[in-house]
């Protein structure tokens, strides 16, 4: 599901006391939902206009509705699971950056990028490289340290 902040195309019912105008579209059998912020007259409001962002993501599981955030940070977030699922799992395979996002279905070198740079900075992937022309970062993923404890 997709929320955007919007223009209206709709009119509320006359002393409607909501503060969001919500509208359902059926699309392809799926269900869109338009979000647009109203002031309210008099008292606090919910959300800030600056606080709402102009394009959100929204997913619904089993708990119900869920805000994954901006279209951007859902790209990132999506691409880092497809480049862990791409990534070479030995070092003497590691690939660089515009070989990991060529792979069907490629990803935009920012996005991929990004991805990269998170994964990285969590400690999930291994780097090799000087990451200058001629020889590139190439990466892979790191392996799993686990400790077995044993319980007295």
């Amino acid at each position: 599901m997709h929320a955007t902040n919007g223009q209206p195309f709709g009119r509320p019912a006359l002393g409607d006391p909501s503060k969001y105008l919500l509208t359902n579209l059926a699309l392809c059998g799926c269900c869109a939902l338009r979000v647009r912020s109203r002031k309210h007259s008099g008292g606090a409001r919910w959300f800030e206009e600056s606080q709402t962002p102009d394009s959100l993501v929204i997913d619904l599981t089993d708990d119900g509705y869920v805000a994954l955030g901006a279209e951007g940070q859902v790209a990132v977030i999506e691409a880092e699971a497809a480049m862990l699922d791409r990534m070479p799992r030995a070092e003497s395979d590691a690939l660089d950056v515009e070989a990991l996002r060529l792979i069907e279905p490629k990803i935009g070198l920012t996005v991929a990028k990004t991805a990269i740079k998170n994964l990285f900075s969590q400690g999930k992937l291994g780097r090799l490289g000087a990451g200058k022309r001629g020889n590139p970062h190439r990466y892979f993923l790191e392996p799993m340290n686990s400790v077995a404890t044993q319980i007295p």
